[in-house]
């Protein structure tokens, strides 16, 4: 109930939410948006196809996540273990280019996985 002093009590009108591409079409139709951010939105809110339903792809499962970053860690520990037992007979211009090798290859890596803008 809503009371405004002096007034009789107003009972609360429930309202149900719009249909969300209903609201599009109106808004299209009232010159609010154009049809292009109509499909846009549309397609970011699951609604139907749309231009951005590409440029959004669907994220991993919680599994082949959890394998890719298991995969990653028996990569590390083999290369750890590999370069532990022959580092002695390694040169030490080998030894400089393992880590800065290393470091090139994560920094790549971290420009291929980097969210574009």
């Amino acid at each position: 109930m809503v009371t405004i002093r002096g007034a009789e009590p107003v009972a609360r009108h429930e309202v149900d939410p719009p249909d969300g591409p209903a609201l599009l079409r109106r808004w299209v139709a009232h010159g609010l948006i154009t049809q292009q951010e109509a499909d846009a939105i549309a397609a970011s809110e699951g609604w139907g196809p749309g231009p951005t339903a590409a440029a959004h792809p669907r994220r991993a499962s919680v599994a082949a996540e959890a394998l890719g970053y298991l995969g990653a860690v028996l990569v590390v520990v083999a290369a750890s273990l590999l370069s532990a037992r022959y580092w002695s007979q390694i040169p030490p211009a080998g030894r400089l280019a393992l880590p800065a090798g290393a470091a090139v290859l994560l920094f790549v890596s971290g420009l291929a996985v980097a969210p574009r803008r």
